[in-house]
């Protein structure tokens, strides 16, 4: 595909749903000039641009831990820097867990990242008893 020079690399329709019963979130985000109504454009094509194929889906007989780390969906379809993309990112497993954390960075909403390890994962070690 051939872009128009007044076209960006990047154009992003993202929509996401905290909660199966909330309302739809929606943005839009351009990288190359960075714009659109996400907040951060700039960080947020930084991230995605930094990103290990930031939409490429689980590849198949990968085993995941079924382990629910929240309700949050989102989607998100348009030109990644002139190939159309359709990438749905959920928090369902371990699997679809370590997707959403290349993406949760630059949506806006309360899931942030998925610590796959839990509690115990976070902070500095537990020292040990004396």
């Amino acid at each position: 595909m051939i872009r128009a020079p007044w076209q960006a690399q990047t154009d992003l329709v993202i929509t996401v749903h905290e909660t199966a019963s909330a309302p739809m979130l929606r943005w839009t985000l351009t990288c190359g000039p960075d714009g659109g109504t996400l907040p951060h454009p700039i960080r947020a094509c930084k991230v995605l641009n930094s990103a290990w194929h930031p939409f490429a889906p689980v590849s198949p007989g990968v085993m995941c831990p079924m382990i629910v780390y929240g309700p949050q969906t989102a989607t998100i379809t348009g030109y990644w820097h002139g190939t159309w993309i359709s990438a749905q990112f959920d928090r369902i497993d371990g699997c679809q867990a370590a997707r959403w954390n290349k993406i949760a960075s630059i949506l806006p909403i309360a899931a942030g990242p998925v610590n796959p390890g839990g509690p115990m994962m976070t902070g500095s070690p537990v020292p040990a008893a004396s």
